[in-house]
């Protein structure tokens, strides 16, 4: 039987030489997000001979990071996991032994994306223009899967493009990351509602913690809008029942009024049952998908995966955590 191996391949895209840091990497960790957060890479690097020294990355530059399993399921059988593109962010170097520590984000090489503020006005117009907007700005791809919705009105005030365009997501009950030059938006709701992309029993965790609590948890909502004109003012109610979440901003239509009360009603209950725990390794379950946990009364049930963790070392030890909640009935 060959040994099974799990080790990392990157491909450098600056002036620095792609083997001599693949075959020097120590530890390595990607986090890999749902949405709010950007993936990051973490990676480091036993620089025996100074060869990486001397070929030193410049922040700016770009890699791309494989996750490869040789022999991991089955002999003779290699398997890529594609953990994305990543802008050099953090770098440091130390010595003796000479050691690199380089930190990478999935974010665009075009920094104004996420560093340049912006005030603008967007009026008459929906959040997939506005993020079909953006993101042609910096030469993004967008995938948008989920409802659309129509805005009267809505100010970008000194906020850059990537933080205005996260909020309003958020807002609207939107998950969003950036993966390989491309914006993908998705409804959260929808992804909650796909079955599980497979069974995990409690057993097979090396560790894990549950919590559960009923504060924040919410059965309905009640918001404020107005008509186009602004001379009338309406409040809407979406669900029922005795926990109602009073939501004080206005917002400029009913639909608009609609979706973002549901959403910041779905966004506090997912925060009713929690679940995080570390398992070992396996690329092929992502953050945004769906896991069934079983062999445990109470607490099993189908987890939404909110954030993964991977790690490897230089001995082939592989492992991720997982940051999962519980999906609850939508409102």
């Amino acid at each position: 039987m060959r040994p099974r191996k799990a080790y990392v391949k990157i491909k450098y895209r600056g002036s620095g030489d792609s083997k001599v840091i693949s075959d020097r990497v120590s530890e390595f960790t990607y986090s890999d997000a749902a949405t709010g957060e950007s993936d990051v890479v973490a990676i480091k690097i036993h620089n025996v001979d100074q060869a990486f020294l001397e070929q030193m990355p410049q922040r700016g530059d770009s890699f791309d990071v494989e996750i490869r399993l040789s022999d991991w399921d089955k002999e003779n059988v290699l398997k890529i996991f594609d953990c994305g593109r990543f802008c050099v962010d953090d770098q440091d170097f130390s010595g003796w032994p000479l050691v690199a520590n380089i930190g990478g984000t999935s974010l665009p090489e075009k920094r104004a994306f996420h560093a340049t503020d912006r005030t603008c006005t967007w009026e008459a117009t929906s959040i997939s223009e506005i993020a079909s907007e953006i993101c042609s700005r910096y030469g993004l791809s967008l995938q948008y899967e989920g409802p659309d919705c129509y805005i009267d009105n809505v100010e970008q005030t000194e906020e850059t493009d990537c933080g205005f365009l996260k909020k309003l997501c958020e807002d609207y009950g939107l998950n969003i990351k950036v993966y390989r030059g491309s914006v993908i938006i998705y409804d959260a709701v929808l992804y909650e509602a796909k079955p599980a992309a497979r069974k995990i029993k409690l057993t097979d965790f090396l560790d894990w913690s549950y919590s559960g609590t009923m504060t924040e948890i919410y059965t309905g909502a009640t918001i404020q809008y107005s008509n186009s004109q602004q001379e009338e003012e309406y409040e809407v109610e979406i669900g029922g029942g005795g926990r109602m979440l009073n939501i004080s901003e206005k917002v400029d239509n009913l639909e608009a009024a609609i979706i973002k009360a549901r959403a910041k009603v779905n966004k506090a209950n997912r925060g009713e049952e929690t679940f995080s725990g570390t398992l070992p390794g396996d690329p092929m379950l992502c953050a945004g998908m769906n896991f069934e946990l079983t062999g445990v009364p109470g607490i099993g049930g189908k987890y939404f995966i909110d954030k993964i963790s991977h790690s490897i070392t230089a001995e082939n030890a592989y492992k991720m955590s997982i940051t999962a909640h519980k999906v609850q009935e939508a409102v």
